[in-house]
């Protein structure tokens, strides 16, 4: 079989892998629509009603400011109200209905002089609900500041003491790692929290920080220090994350971190091996005819013999002599595939990119591209705020 021949039948391999994995989330995404409901919101009775203004009491927002109030009047002034506040019969006989969702709506309303207006009323939502409903609502339609959200978050969590935040998530329709990653923010030094609040530094820097100190890589202290010097603009994004980034593991036969057993190698005195070699593990575990040695020169090599008795070498320092294997070509195709349609240039930046994002991927060491698609995994799941809990937990320790 010639190469043009493994490459198209690994096109097909990867395509195929493709359809698969969508087929697997498409049935995960018709499992959880075919789950029953957490919550018994929507199927509550509500009802149209005409309500005198001064006798409704806004619940406590979660919101701290409420912005272009005055434009939202003009708006409405002119256009009408397109859709209508929506409140809970409160049992209070001074104000009958309390407001759960449309705050700036029934302020500009307010300003406008109305008297009464049409509101959805629920004759029975409890609380707890009405403040989901609230949440939801400002989540879906405006740029929540992430403390105020996970203030709401936390808040929803203390009216439900057994439930765990992957329920909550389910029941406002929020993905788990988005209300893992929030309510952390409330757990994060005073210093630093504030200059999320402010606008100053990213949610995402902050969970960096947050998850650096919960290692002890760093303390509160310089955890503050890090998101001032950042917010002040005396410190970049990249040096802040190489700040508190863990340590990278020195493997190397003798380094700090290494467990493996060389006492075999003591007999061997001054003829020793100078490198690892990995023949006999390789041979004994599979059948392939791949073999693994070091070369001063080269690196870690491998080397396969092919048609034709064709010995061809692959390194880690140098370039292949020879044709690429399939894996080889498929690492590529793969790495190229990801930069093309997900990665964005803040990403490609991270990882080194410059020109087509394919030629770049294929002029990479063959040993070097499976590495470079490992990195840039890690780099889309750290920006992630849908990539697993746990994912991301490993990629800290």
């Amino acid at each position: 079989m010639s190469q043009v021949d493994d490459f198209q039948n690994g096109e097909e391999a990867v395509a195929q892998m493709a359809e698969e994995a969508e087929a697997a989330q498409q049935q995960k995404r018709d499992e959880e629509l075919a789950q029953e409901p957490l919550r018994p919101t929507a199927g509550r009775a509500r009802e149209r009603l005409t309500v005198q203004v001064n006798e409704i009491k806004p619940l406590a927002n979660i919101r701290s400011d409420l912005p272009e109030i005055h434009e939202l009047a003009l708006s409405i002034k002119e256009r009408g109200l397109l859709q209508s506040p929506q409140l809970r019969a409160s049992g209070d006989a001074e104000y009958p209905y309390e407001l759960f969702a449309g705050r700036r709506r029934f302020e500009a309303i307010q300003i406008l002089g109305w008297e009464s207006l049409e509101c959805d009323v629920y004759p029975e939502l409890p609380e707890d609900e009405a403040f989901e409903l609230m949440l939801l609502e400002n989540v879906q339609r405006v740029d929540l500041e992430p403390v105020q959200a996970a203030r709401g978050l936390r808040l929803i969590m203390t009216k439900h003491e057994h439930e765990t935040a992957a329920e909550l998530a389910r029941s406002l329709g929020l993905s788990a790692a988005w209300v893992r990653k929030h309510l952390k923010l409330l757990d994060l030094p005073a210093g630093v929290r504030e200059r999320v609040e402010a606008g100053e530094i990213s949610i995402n820097l902050a969970d960096l920080l947050g998850k650096a100190e919960r290692a002890g890589r760093i303390d509160a202290a310089t955890a503050e220090e890090i998101a001032e010097g950042v917010a002040g603009g005396e410190l970049s994004i990249s040096d802040a994350k190489a700040e508190v980034a863990p340590p990278k593991p020195n493997l190397q036969p003798g380094a700090a971190g290494d467990t493996s057993d060389n006492s075999h190698l003591d007999d061997w005195g001054d003829d020793a091996p100078s490198g690892p070699t990995f023949t006999d593990q390789q041979n004994a575990n599979n059948d392939q005819d791949f073999e693994f040695d070091e070369d001063p020169e080269m690196g870690l090599t491998m080397s396969k013999t092919v048609d034709a008795g064709e010995e061809v070498v692959y390194s880690s320092e140098a370039e292949p002599q020879g044709r690429s294997p399939l894996w080889a070509e498929l690492d590529a195709y793969l790495l190229g595939r990801v930069l093309d349609e997900i990665a964005d240039a803040k990403a490609k930046a991270q990882l080194g990119v410059s020109g087509d994002n394919n030629q770049w991927a294929n002029e990479l060491p063959v040993a070097e591209r499976a590495a470079k698609l490992r990195e840039l995994a890690e780099i889309l799941a750290r920006s992630d705020d849908d990539a697993p809990q746990a994912l991301l937990d490993l990629l800290e320790d």
